[in-house]
């Protein structure tokens, strides 16, 4: 009976934990923007865009083409920068 008992309890937390992480998955569209290490646009005029998580592959395929680059990331539904995902500094 304690060992059931024990069971439930780590499959409710464990339940719990999945659903919280879920929640904490970037939504919304965003726009991507990388800049040199003089803070100028690499690419004036132009940004990406990414929906969802695919932010995460986006970040990482801007830091891969512009090494030592810093991306900055808007959301476009408020139009503020995503503070939780930006500003990043690629590495070089």
């Amino acid at each position: 009976m304690i060992l059931h008992h024990s069971c439930l309890r780590s499959s409710c937390l464990l339940v719990l934990l999945l659903a919280a992480g879920g929640c904490a998955s970037p939504q919304g569209f965003y726009s991507l923007t990388a800049y040199d290490g003089e803070g100028k646009p690499i690419n004036p005029g132009r940004s990406f865009m990414a929906q969802g998580r695919a932010v995460y592959s986006a970040i990482n395929g801007t830091c891969l083409a512009y090494p030592g680059a810093r991306v900055v990331v808007i959301d476009k539904e408020t139009g503020r920068e995503a503070t939780d995902l930006s500003p990043h500094q690629c590495r070089k």
